[in-house]
């Protein structure tokens, strides 16, 4: 996964190295989020705002001895300094009934949560 994620990084830097261009993602695996967000990173002087539309937090700790998985793109970001989670809002988030604590971090970092009954 992890060379996957090296590989995502490099094509997104390589794209952003051309200035006029600005990608949007989105689909795919959750985890492929967190090398765009490092390679976005790289090219601004302050953590990134982010909006997130999901049903899912993905601020999730290690799984299966793996802090890289779906569950967690945001939590690392937000840990390696790529997010702002003060100006992250995650809309449309249902949660997971195995692991209720997994908005916890969200909310703790100061990310702004609307949850699918909000929305709809």
């Amino acid at each position: 996964l992890e060379s996957s994620h090296d590989e995502i990084e490099k094509k997104f830097a390589n794209m952003l190295s051309h200035g006029a261009i600005t990608p949007l993602s989105v689909g795919g695996d959750h985890s492929i989020t967190l090398p765009i967000l490092r390679a976005l990173r790289k090219k601004v002087e302050e953590p990134l705002a982010l909006i997130h539309i999901d049903a899912h937090a993905d601020t999730g700790d290690a799984y299966l001895g793996s802090r890289f998985h779906h569950g967690a793109p945001f939590k690392v970001a937000t840990d390696e300094g790529l997010i702002d989670p003060k100006r992250t809002i995650q809309i449309g988030i249902r949660g997971s009934l195995a692991h209720p604590e997994q908005w916890q971090f969200s909310k703790d970092s100061g990310m702004k949560v609307i949850s699918m009954e909000e929305v709809g």
